[in-house]
């Protein structure tokens, strides 16, 4: 079967790459060729990376501690209702992260529910149901091909080896990775090198004939500012090391026809940091770089998707092509609906900012600038980022106005004076 990257190589138009292509005001032979060499991505039917916008991706999936059937029918309702969420409030992508009920039928529903490109993790289905220690290589590699047939990407985490764990100990949390945690856990216990590095041919085999896009998970994320300022992308960081081995593992699997979406720079950052360890990253790898956060600081507990939404524009802003939802309840329970809402829209924010940073003022930004100077309410908000919904909610003009002013509106005061003197 001929993949994307083949059919492009070989100088084929893709009628679904030619109009993800005029979606984003991109010249279409600029496409194939940045298909053609892994700088692009057609993620099932939009695009992901250079010269395309920043996009935005949203977790959702039940959590083990839903124990007994009546809690896992109701996560399973509220998970989907996320997934339904990130559709209205203008998600470009979800991933399944469900270990708990039936996953083969919450990975559908929350596909159904979303309408959007699908991507989940086959560690987690394969130790949700084997366990850590019962776990096999062939389980993973059966979740992996079962998963593919519903979702157009997976998350592999092939990038850390046994030889990187001794770096490990030097940090204050060593790795804060579910799924590398498991990966690891499973490396430990049976004294065996890394599955998905070990048996990486048999995953890129699985990808190239679904056609899907591998995403190169990044396991060895900093879980605090000062494990990154530790290192700071020296020779003997965890998180370069990591994404060296990625970064040869992406050009492996460019070289079969598999697309490559490369995670890095994850977790915590400091906010000095986060520019120049993005352009070092994509200067090294110049493929699609997906960043989940960084958060700047540790000390936003309870406001975390306002410190990832920071992080996350000045990623973006620095060539970061692909962002993550990260909500208010970040390192302490799953999210509510309104929590993801909130999140989603604060990581869309973010996504805007970069794209401002990367490519200049968008059109849309000059329609804001005239309707706000004509004081049209309707404009601004079909104009805003969610719609309007959350300005709607709060507008209630006072004398035709916001009632922050009041009669002594700026604008109006300056019409009033102003205008007149000229």
């Amino acid at each position: 079967m001929k993949t994307l990257i083949d059919k492009v190589k070989s100088g084929r138009k893709s009628k679904k790459l030619v109009k993800a292509a005029r979606d984003v005001d991109m010249d279409i032979s600029l496409a194939h060729s940045r298909v053609a060499d892994g700088r692009l991505v057609l993620f099932e039917n939009i695009l992901i990376g250079e010269g395309a916008p920043t996009r935005v991706n949203v977790n959702v999936g039940t959590s083990s501690s839903a124990s007994d059937a009546g809690d896992i029918t109701e996560a399973c309702i509220e998970e989907i209702g996320k997934a339904r969420i990130a559709r209205e409030l203008g998600a470009d992508t979800i991933t399944d992260l469900s270990m708990a009920g039936d996953l083969d039928e919450m990975r559908q529903r929350v596909h159904s529910a979303a309408q959007l490109p699908l991507t989940t993790i086959p560690i987690y289905q394969a130790v949700s149901e084997n366990g850590i220690e019962s776990l096999e290589v062939d389980a993973i590699i059966d979740v992996a091909q079962k998963q593919l047939h519903e979702a157009c990407s997976l998350v592999l985490y092939a990038g850390f080896t046994r030889e990187m764990l001794p770096a490990l100990r030097k940090r204050t949390m060593p790795m804060v990775s579910k799924g590398g945690s498991m990966t690891l856990a499973h490396m430990i216990h049976t004294n065996n090198e890394n599955p998905f590095h070990e048996w990486f041919d048999e995953f890129i085999k699985l990808l190239r004939k679904e056609d899907g896009v591998l995403v190169l998970g990044n396991t060895l994320r900093s879980g605090c500012v000062v494990d990154f300022a530790k290192f700071n992308l020296s020779k003997d960081s965890p998180e370069l090391l990591e994404f060296e081995v990625n970064r040869k593992l992406a050009n492996r699997a460019n070289e079969e026809g598999v697309q490559v979406i490369v995670e890095g720079l994850g977790g915590h950052i400091p906010p000095s940091s986060i520019a120049s360890a993005v352009r070092t990253f994509k200067k090294r790898c110049p493929r699609p770089l997906f960043v989940a956060g960084p958060l700047p600081t540790d000390l936003a507990v309870g406001y975390d998707h306002i410190a990832a939404a920071i992080g996350s524009a000045m990623a973006s802003g620095a060539g970061a092509d692909y962002i993550c939802c990260i909500t208010a309840a970040e390192h302490l329970s799953l999210p509510t609906a309104e929590e993801l809402r909130n999140g989603l829209i604060a990581t869309r924010i973010a996504a805007h900012v970069g794209d401002l940073m990367k490519y200049g003022l968008s059109a849309d930004e000059q329609k804001m600038a005239v309707e706000r100077s004509r004081s049209n309410w309707e404009s601004q908000f079909s104009l805003a980022l969610d719609g309007g919904l959350r300005a709607r909610a709060r507008f209630s003009p006072s004398g035709g106005g916001c009632t922050m002013c009041g009669s002594f509106c700026a604008l109006r005061t300056v019409e009033r004076y102003f205008s007149s003197h000229l």
